[in-house]
């Protein structure tokens, strides 16, 4: 004799439950899972300049310990034509770019940060070659600036930051604790952040224009990621861009070594 066997449906209390296990799972592991992705961006973002710290110090060890002139490179993330020759010559071959490369060939490019939209949304825009031969990067690079160049004139206030973070030509001089390199910190006015979608900082919070910290690359070459603090109490250390660039501004509170 052959017996069949009935099979018993879900019933919708069971499937709401199961449901809700599923949706209880996604809610856990979904921050985890952005949590990771943002380490491994940090962590790609500090790869970058590390190799920026890798090519500076060959190119030191062959000018007598010079950093590449700056002094007609504009703002904070505007290189002047000498270290648009460096970032050729010496930082792209170390990640297999040739000069004809650019920001717009991907995410992984070494003068951009995985997360800076804004600059190449303008180096995309820009339907000629800067005017003044400069090249607009992801990052700003400080050292061998000239803050009475025309373009650079009122753009960094000192008071707080000092001028050896712009104005040291060589390494090991003064301000040698201070970082050479950072990620983009920026907004326009002194406490609006972001607009027209796009995030002007780097490691922006996921749906913000404000970032959660910056990496800094420091002569020795080693690079610290450093959470950003709210523009707040005592500066330990502050460079600000005011008028001359139309009400940007950017700043940093970092602990500087003696």
């Amino acid at each position: 004799m052959s017996h069949s066997r009935s099979r018993r449906a879900f019933t919708l209390v069971e499937l709401l439950v199961v449901i809700g296990i599923i949706a209880i799972l996604i809610a856990i592991l979904l921050p985890a899972l952005r949590k990771a992705k943002d380490q491994a961006i940090k962590i790609n973002c500090a790869s970058n300049l590390r190799q920026w710290g890798q090519a500076l110090s060959a190119y030191q060890a062959q000018h007598q310990g010079y950093f590449p002139d700056n002094t007609t490179g504009r703002h904070l993330s505007w290189v002047s034509p000498e270290v648009k020759n460096f970032l050729q010559e010496f930082l792209m071959p170390l990640k297999g770019f040739t000069a004809d490369d650019s920001a717009k060939s991907g995410r992984e490019h070494v003068t951009y940060c995985p997360t800076q939209d804004w600059h190449r949304y303008v180096r995309e825009m820009a339907t000629t070659d800067d005017p003044w031969g400069n090249e607009l990067i992801g990052y700003f690079y400080l050292p061998h600036r000239d803050p009475e160049y025309p373009l650079n004139k009122n753009v960094c206030n000192y008071a707080l930051a000092g001028e050896a973070w712009v104005t040291k030509k060589k390494f090991s001089q003064e301000g040698r604790h201070a970082p050479i390199m950072a990620d983009m910190i920026q907004s326009i006015g002194d406490s609006i952040w972001g607009g027209d979608g796009q995030p002007f900082s780097n490691h922006c919070k996921a749906g913000s224009n404000i970032p959660t910290g910056s990496n800094f690359l420091f002569e020795d070459g080693r690079v610290e990621w450093i959470a950003y603090r709210p523009r707040q109490g005592t500066v330990e250390a502050t460079i600000e861009v005011g008028a001359a660039v139309g009400n940007w501004y950017t700043w940093y509170k970092i602990p500087i070594a003696n």
